[in-house]
């Protein structure tokens, strides 16, 4: 009994790690993988996980920047990012974080994807460099069709 309880917990635990494997294996169609270690590509996954299943968290960030641009408001990701995340209607399938400080890199470059045409604002947005710019921002977008912001 207690050999087959082994045995059948480690075809689980192969079976769970089949289902990541393929799972994640299609999320590699919005990122540049090559020469990443394993934690930026688990960071990657993460955010794409999260962001696929918590859209409001980007709808709220675009809300938010919308407003900024209209009333000439200086904008500062960081700013914005904890505004959302303060946000009582913001909730998401995280148990810990409304918004995890790993994903901001991550919703910058988004966000300034969504914006693309802007060239005011890219004038002003400085980035530095992070593993979040290996992801195909256009790809998740038109996933997203938000190509229709525009």
């Amino acid at each position: 009994m207690k050999q087959s309880l082994q045995v059948w917990k480690k075809v689980k635990k192969s079976i769970d790690g089949f289902q990541k494997e393929v799972k994640n294996t299609a999320k590699v169609e919005f990122f540049d993988n090559k020469g990443l270690t394993k934690k930026q590509t688990d960071t990657i996954f993460a955010f794409l996980d999260f962001h696929f299943t918590n859209p409001q968290a980007f709808d709220l960030l675009y809300t938010a920047i919308i407003s900024r641009i209209n009333n000439h408001q200086p904008i500062s990701m960081k700013e914005l990012y904890n505004h959302v995340r303060l946000l009582s209607q913001l909730s998401t399938d995280d148990p810990i974080y409304k918004l995890n400080n790993n994903y901001e890199p991550f919703y910058s470059r988004l966000l300034l994807e969504a914006f693309k045409e802007d060239h005011f604002l890219h004038s002003k947005i400085k980035l530095r460099t992070s593993v979040a710019d290996r992801v195909y921002y256009d790809k998740i977008l038109e996933k997203m069709n938000t190509k229709q912001f525009h």
